[in-house]
């Protein structure tokens, strides 16, 4: 099998693929026909390191199809699950889909019998009466297909999507095990899939909560101990602090970002038109979450700052030029406390969310090679200052802030590295929140894995033929003798040609070298969207 090969940011080719491999495109999203709930042995190639040890846990779209009928929107497929344990250098693989009530329906009826991010509900439930249907208009109803991403929280592990529902995962069997309904415990009505932990223990996320004035809520959930364990793991979830909407209708945020001291949350002019909500999903019962999306690209970005420590929301009003994000990568604090730094994977519009239409996709459509990686800089404090002056003192930034004649600070960001990059991560365990160097993300229409030294702009990036990787994992090494110090784990499709399986990558995340591959002996799409590594 052949291995992946490397090149750095002075090579022509390290931005985007050849036209054939961007036909490969439409094969990666096929829906797995086959589930193995038994941990089977992979073939390794290579070597596995002797201190990598743990579950690589994987979730993301698995079923496209039910019956006849197919989900509009890649977003919408039905949540499969993937884990991959690692251990004395050998790697077995299990894999499942997520028994939701969706699931559960979809399988006993053979069609699409709910409403999605992308996809029309194009039958009413056939378990509620005509009844129930219209009482259902006065509640708030949520899918509980959650394929996006994995929390762990205490000994407990969950599967997450955009809704307030959450799934408990049996992580041995991948069964469900419980619903947890986080409106219930905090009244919000959706909630990221990208939660963050801070070094204490404290668990963070950020959710929206519908009203006639709708408001941004930062959730936080204790540190697990002896005492909030096992069932009650959530039972600690409150509200630390919550933020007025700055319109009716609420933004759309898929992530936030998180410091030392600061919750970042960024304000975007994708809107969520709350009436289109209530008139398609409730009363025509015909168009998804999409339709009633409004970018307004006109409008500014506005920038959050919350203190951890207390929830104060910082009064400076921080803009920006429009954006559209999905991950932000790191934030930080300067050592001299002045500036709050943020790093976002940035798109220009929304376009992308029409993009990942089924439709797009099975025509090899799908192009994500315009997503750039930026860095704002909000100055702390600056309000006094004189408009014009460049507010940021931040050493060797090209990033701007200026006080604007309103009273507001207008940011200018500036480009990280000349690819384009998604699905960010960093060394998370020693670096998420804190001053760091390196970034790791998919890049030329997802065939390649990029290495970004936000210091100096080198980039390296890892690639082979007809290989489609996901997500980088970095796992850092015991030895922690440098902040890349350790590897990154990629579940890669594999399209060189029909006869080849997938498997685990393992690289050397300081050169980006191939250590090994994990190979599974099944023909799946190893797709997914998020992970972590326990």
């Amino acid at each position: 099998m052949e291995k992946g090969e490397i090149k750095t940011s002075t090579d022509p080719a390290i931005n985007g693929g050849s036209e054939s491999e961007k036909d490969l495109l439409k094969k990666i999203y096929q829906s797995v026909k086959q589930e193995t709930p038994i941990p089977i042995q992979t073939e390794i190639i290579g070597t596995i390191p002797s201190w990598l040890k743990g579950n690589l846990l994987r979730n993301g779209p698995g079923q496209f199809e039910v019956g006849e009928e197919s989900v509009d929107h890649l977003f919408d497929g039905l949540s499969f699950l993937h884990r991959f344990i690692i251990e004395g250098g050998e790697v077995k693989y299990q894999g499942r889909f997520l028994r939701s009530d969706i699931y559960e329906k979809a399988m006993k009826h053979q069609r699409l019998v709910f409403s999605g991010f992308g996809t029309p509900a194009r039958h009413p439930d056939p378990c509620k009466t005509l009844f129930q249907r219209i009482f259902s208009i006065f509640e708030m109803e949520f899918p509980d297909n959650c394929n996006v991403n994995w929390m762990k929280l205490g000994d407990e592990f969950y599967a997450l999507t955009e809704t307030p529902l959450l799934k408990k995962i049996d992580v041995d069997k991948l069964d469900v095990l419980d619903t947890v309904d986080i409106e219930k415990l905090v009244g919000v009505h959706t909630a990221t899939a990208h939660p963050h932990c801070g070094r204490d223990g404290t668990t963070y996320n950020l959710g929206t909560t519908f009203s006639m004035r709708c408001k941004y809520c930062v959730i936080q959930v204790p540190p697990i101990s002896k005492k909030n364990a096992g069932e009650n793991a959530m039972s600690g979830a409150s509200i630390l602090s919550s933020i007025p909407a700055s319109s009716y209708n609420p933004t759309y945020y898929h992530s936030f970002g998180i410091s030392e001291n600061y919750i970042i949350f960024v304000e975007q002019p994708l809107h969520i038109n709350l009436f289109k909500v209530m008139l398609f999903s409730k009363l025509l019962g015909t168009r998804p979450m999409t339709e009633c999306m409004e970018y307004h690209p006109d409008s500014k970005v506005r920038f959050h700052l919350i203190r951890r420590d207390d929830g104060t929301v910082i009064s400076t009003h921080y803009t920006a030029d429009a954006f559209f994000c999905f991950h932000h990568c790191n934030a930080y604090e300067t050592d001299d406390g002045k500036d709050v730094v943020v790093d976002m994977c940035c798109f220009e519009d929304d376009d992308v969310l029409k993009r990942s239409t089924m439709d797009n996709i099975r025509k090899g459509n799908l192009h994500v090679e315009d997503c750039v990686v930026r860095r704002y800089v909000l100055p702390l404090g600056a309000e006094t200052k004189e408009g014009g002056d460049n507010l940021v003192t931040m050493v060797d930034s090209e990033a701007t802030a200026t006080l604007s004649p309103d009273g507001s600070i207008h940011c200018i960001p500036e480009q990280l590295c000349d690819v384009s990059l998604e699905l960010p991560q960093v060394n998370y365990a020693d670096f998420n929140g804190r001053d760091y160097q390196y970034l790791y993300g998919t890049g030329g229409n997802m065939q390649k894995i990029h290495k970004v030294n936000v210091k100096t702009r080198r980039v390296e990036t890892w690639s082979s033929p007809g290989c489609f990787p996901s997500e980088p994992m970095f796992v850092p090494a015991p030895t922690k003798n440098a902040e890349d110090d350790g590897v990154i784990l990629s579940c890669v499709t594999n399209l060189a040609d029909d006869k080849q399986p997938p498997f685990l990558l393992v690289l050397d995340a300081r050169t980006l070298t191939e250590i090994a591959r994990a190979v599974i002996p099944l023909p799946i799409s190893l797709f997914g969207i998020h992970g972590i590594f326990v």
